[in-house]
């Protein structure tokens, strides 16, 4: 299709008759996934992008079609800022709390996408909106029919807008740790409030984070993190008494219809949790001392997923190395274990001895 013809299917995406919408935006749609045809949307002052932006609230069709096609656009930063108007912006955020929009999700697709951009994520928070964010991660979850119909059912994947430090200072409301509201869903029930609580938690680890806030705040006791993450990784395996020693309450004498998280894109985000944590010597051996390794050694035994089992040796070389003896507080023995996926089936065998031995 050449530039005329191209420029031609734009002028359809304002038509009056919805059948004719509906063909045109899913065309463009399309033409979106060509980097090549990219250039085409520039047409007439960016009349397409406000075009597809004027149809998100339109059909639900159409406005899927419009919703994917700005997603694809928003890899080039001339369309980002022709997005980046407040009265599109609104509407965004309508689109997203309202309770029964099935566009919701690729709403926040969008919105994720443009909040990459500075200029774009000041728009969205202004300074009342930290305050309304408070607010919100401050109620109680006792009804859930009720809080799914709140806002915060459907922004999730959007916390990241907010920084590493909003989530790990204190709320205003009730002087709790923001990130707390949020890793008691780990385990909820909806797989996008699940994968966009656990997203943000992952971005709270690395390693500015970590040397940071990490010992006070990520392995602190208030917030009690290592056990939200474990959960979701551990089924209803039981464990002897050397690798129960020290490990805490919560992960042990599980329940015999406790299930790991099925998502195997949370579960290796889980992980990925798990080696950012480990950037530190303190958190470490922190880690040994609550019996992290037999938990992940269960999990590795059962995981079928390849980047899940890679991510699970890589914390286990984390784990199971010498230490620097000079004492050096992040330093780490560069020898790597031999091995980790043998280490683990290793022990395990060893495991199986034991039990045979004693039957």
């Amino acid at each position: 299709m050449d530039a005329t013809q191209v420029i031609e299917l734009f002028g359809f995406l304002s038509d009056p008759r919805l059948d004719v919408r509906n063909a045109a935006s899913e065309y463009v749609a399309g033409l979106t996934s060509s980097p090549d045809a990219v250039q085409f949307f520039s047409h007439n002052n960016y009349k397409p992008v406000h075009d597809l932006m004027a149809l998100i609230k339109d059909n639900v069709l159409v406005a899927h079609n419009a919703i994917s096609a700005l997603i694809n656009l928003t890899s080039d930063l001339a369309i980002v800022n022709t997005m980046a108007d407040d009265a599109f912006l609104s509407e965004l955020v309508l689109q997203i709390i309202l309770p029964k929009n099935v566009n919701a999700d690729l709403c926040c697709m969008l919105l994720n996408n443009l909040s990459k951009h500075e200029s774009v994520a000041n728009k969205l928070l202004p300074p009342d909106s930290v305050q309304s964010m408070d607010a919100d991660l401050a109620a109680p979850d006792s009804d859930q029919q009720t809080r799914a119909k709140k806002p915060t059912h459907r922004i999730d994947n959007l916390l990241e807008i907010f920084g590493c430090e909003f989530f790990l200072s204190r709320t205003s409301v009730d002087g709790t740790l923001r990130l707390s509201k949020l890793v008691v869903f780990t385990e909820h029930t909806d797989v996008i409030r699940r994968g966009g609580a656990i997203s943000t938690i992952k971005n709270c680890c690395f390693g500015a984070s970590m040397a940071k806030r990490g010992e006070a705040v990520l392995l602190g006791a208030e917030l009690n993190l290592l056990v939200y993450i474990l959960l979701p990784l551990s089924g209803p395996e039981d464990y002897d008494e050397d690798d129960m020693d020290g490990m805490p309450d919560e992960l042990q004498f599980l329940e015999p219809s406790k299930r790991r998280e099925q998502d195997p894109k949370i579960r290796l985000m889980l992980v990925e949790i798990l080696v950012l944590l480990t950037s530190t010597r303190a958190a470490r051996e922190y880690m040994r001392a609550i019996k992290v390794y037999p938990i992940v050694k269960k999990l590795h035994l059962q995981e079928h997923d390849m980047d899940v089992q890679e991510m699970i040796e890589r914390l286990v070389n984390m784990l199971m190395r010498d230490e620097d003896p000079s004492g050096e507080r992040n330093a780490i023995d560069a020898t790597p274990v031999d091995n980790a996926a043998k280490r683990i089936k290793a022990d395990e065998e060893t495991d199986d001895g034991q039990i045979a031995s004693l039957i």
